[in-house]
């Protein structure tokens, strides 16, 4: 079984598409590794403003689950397995730092991009769907 979450990627994001993607192949434990690959095109290239991108490339990530630790959520403690992600290519480094939970999911994220950006993603609180569909959006 495997989680995969999209990223954003919409204005400043679209460099998002060059970092590993947050994904989690199950079961996991500490040393895991797996490798994923994306196809992309020079349509995001530009998006995200990497110069000298002029044709499909194929870029690997490879991920492992380096620790296991515990941290604070809600005046709780939980377990979470850390997963570094890292990427190399012609064009640049990436790398994404993930705090996963089996109950709550993606508990932070922390992107290191290839432009040197970086971004960094933390659950910060836990609502019901129907409290969340009160409020309008648009």
């Amino acid at each position: 079984a495997k989680i995969f979450l999209h990223p954003p990627r919409q204005n400043e994001y679209a460099i998002l598409e060059f970092s590993p993607f947050p994904i989690v192949h199950f079961p996991l434990s500490v040393g895991k590794e797996w490798i994923w690959s994306l196809e992309i095109g020079s349509w995001w290239a530009k998006k995200a403003g990497i110069k000298n991108f002029d044709k499909d490339y194929n870029f690997e990530h490879s991920y492992k689950v380096t620790r296991d630790t515990t941290i604070l959520f809600n005046g709780r403690k939980i377990n979470c397995f850390i997963i570094e992600a890292n990427c190399s290519s012609p064009y640049g480094k990436s790398r994404l730092v993930t705090c996963f939970n089996d109950e709550y999911g993606f508990m932070k994220m922390d992107y290191l991009n290839m432009d040197n950006s970086r971004f960094i993603f933390s659950l910060e609180s836990i609502q019901d769907r129907e409290e969340v569909m009160k409020f309008t959006f648009f």
